[in-house]
This record gives C-alpha cells, structure tokens and sequence, in this order.
C-alpha cells in the first residue's frame, strides 16, 4: 500500500562535525517496510565532506543536483559540476566529495 510522509514528519539529523543536513528517506526509521533498500538526502554545504567509510554488500549511489564538488575515489579525478550520478561498489573505501560550491545534495 502507498504511503505519504509529510518532510517535517521525517528523521532530520544535522552533523556535529560540518553544515551537513541529512533527512531520512528509506531507512529503519521511517515505517515502509523495506529491506533491501536504504535513501536519505543530504545537502552538503561550501567546505563540507564526510569520513572515509565504506557499505558491505551494497552500493551507494550518489545523486548531485546542482553545486560544483571533487570525488575523493580512486578512479574518478575529475570535478563536477551540474546534475551527476556517482556509483560506488560495495566495500569500496570513498571518503564523499568535497564540495566546491555550495547548494549540492544527493539522494
């Protein structure tokens, strides 16, 4: 069955490290029932980053909506800009991007 959230009606979590805001979307704190899937969006502000960490047996994707940001992974080396997809395998060590420019967030 469908279900509608309210956003004030969803986990909201600020960090005590940077200005990062991260409301949960599908996780075990919001009531839908899902197992194999996780999301929650972050907006990520002008200087913030996260600490390297990594996800056993799942992928994370990142989805970037507007901003200007640099990945710290292995393989990519490039800035982006504008609307990107990032995917990153499981177990792989990705420590976020840096963020360039602010007003970016991914889902």
């Amino acid at each position: 069955m469908a279900k509608l959230f309210k956003k004030n009606d969803l986990p909201n979590f600020i960090s005590t490290r940077d200005k990062r805001e991260r409301l949960d979307l599908i996780t075990e704190n919001v009531p839908v029932g899902a197992k194999h899937l996780r999301a929650d969006r972050i907006i990520y502000h002008e200087g913030d980053s996260c600490a390297g960490h990594y996800h056993i047996g799942s992928h994370h994707v990142f989805v970037f909506l507007e901003g200007k940001g640099k990945p710290f992974l292995t393989l990519i080396k490039k800035t982006f800009k504008g609307v990107n997809l990032a995917l990153i395998e499981p177990e792989e060590i990705h420590l976020g991007f840096k963020i360039i420019q602010k007003g970016i967030s991914n889902l």
